[in-house]
């Protein structure tokens, strides 16, 4: 009985330094908003006809 009432109020002290450390830090400081840049790809694309030989393609 003696260990369970030491557990309880050590569990209720425990709760309540959460409690109100949770409430100091609950907000956080407002930043405004910067937009990522546009990610532009460079990419070519090459068509290479072989239009004789053995390997003609086209």
């Amino acid at each position: 009985m003696r260990g369970t009432l030491m557990l309880t109020w050590i569990l209720i002290i425990c709760l309540s330094q959460v409690a109100a450390q949770s409430q100091r830090q609950y907000y956080s400081e407002t930043r405004s908003h910067i937009p990522r840049p546009i990610k532009v790809t460079n990419l070519h694309f090459f068509m290479h006809e072989n239009l004789g030989g053995i390997t003609a393609a086209l």
